[in-house]
């Protein structure tokens, strides 16, 4: 079963997290509540990105798994939700002491059922989960573009030639900072069927900028 996940290590670093641990529970983090409202949620992500849902994902929950914090580059050990194209799993454990509010995270799992609906419409087949840096950035980049913007997240300028690629963090940083202004002017459908139809190149991974600046150039003359 393929994945795509959201990690613990999305540059919250481990004083903040420590910092959760007086906080006041969220509804959302009862199973029987997140399902009842998750439909209501789709609807208002709907309505603010001005996008449209094909279906609804399955819900799965799983609790008393949480393992040590782990928050180097690479690490898969802390992750909070994972998404294939049948079902969103949360670790409702690891929610829970984790920074996010709920609605963030079930904001960026939406993000990657998006891409797949978007995907079976335009390829006819389900979003691979089993990716590579430059799919990652874009879908990781596209999934925090929903958390970001719905949740109201102030986001500093961000810099796409300080950002190192090369660290498994810099798949949600540098690919919101890569998306952002693509989304912003086109719209999130548009733009998002554009980066899947065009996707980052090896060659693209050392000129970030360069990619961004380029999709932006091609969808202003209406190139499709």
């Amino acid at each position: 079963m393929k994945w795509s996940h959201l990690l613990l290590t999305l540059g919250i670093s481990l004083a903040s997290c420590a910092s959760q641990g007086d906080k006041v529970p969220d509804p959302l983090l009862n199973s029987s509540v997140l399902e009842d409202q998750l439909s209501e949620i789709m609807e208002s992500d709907s309505h603010r990105l001005g996008i449209t849902f094909s279906g609804r994902p399955t819900l799965v929950f799983s609790s008393g798994v949480t393992s040590a914090l782990d928050v180097s580059a690479d690490s898969k050990q802390y992750e909070l939700e994972k998404y294939n194209s049948k079902a969103i799993l949360f670790y409702l454990d690891r929610i829970d002491v984790s920074p996010f509010t709920v609605r963030e995270i079930v904001d960026h799992a939406l993000g990657h059922y998006y891409i797949d609906n978007r995907s079976k419409i335009i390829f006819g087949k389900n979003r691979d989960m089993n990716q590579d840096k430059k799919e990652r950035l874009i879908d990781e980049g596209i999934a925090e573009y929903f958390r970001r913007q719905i949740n109201n997240v102030q986001s500093g300028p961000g810099r796409l030639d300080q950002t190192d690629v090369r660290n498994r963090k810099a798949d949600y940083v540098a690919g919101y900072y890569l998306v952002k202004p693509i989304l912003d002017r086109f719209g999130v459908k548009k733009g998002v069927d554009y980066l899947l139809q065009h996707p980052l190149t090896y060659k693209d991974l050392t000129n970030l900028s360069g990619y961004q600046k380029r999709i932006i150039t091609e969808m202003g003359r209406g190139k499709t």
